[in-house]
């Protein structure tokens, strides 16, 4: 018997095992520690951002929520 045909059949077997047990959350691993490796920035809130730096549809959503006061105050 080949090396190649004891690996089919182990992968067979394994596969067998997979489908056949229902699968349980509790016993799912998730490595948050492999979450925390990105390199994309996260704004923290202690940045000091000028308004006129921000994003334009933060602008517009925060100016549209202060429609009314900014009209009051002109």
């Amino acid at each position: 018997m080949s090396s190649k045909t004891v690996e089919k059949k182990s992968e067979d077997i394994i596969e067998a095992e997979i489908i056949s047990e229902p699968i349980s959350l509790k016993k799912i691993i998730i490595p948050f520690s492999e979450f925390g490796k990105s390199q994309h920035y996260i704004y923290l809130g202690f940045e000091k951002i000028p308004f006129r730096e921000r994003h334009p549809i933060y602008q517009k959503i925060l100016k549209n929520e202060f429609a009314d006061v900014i009209n009051q105050c002109k």
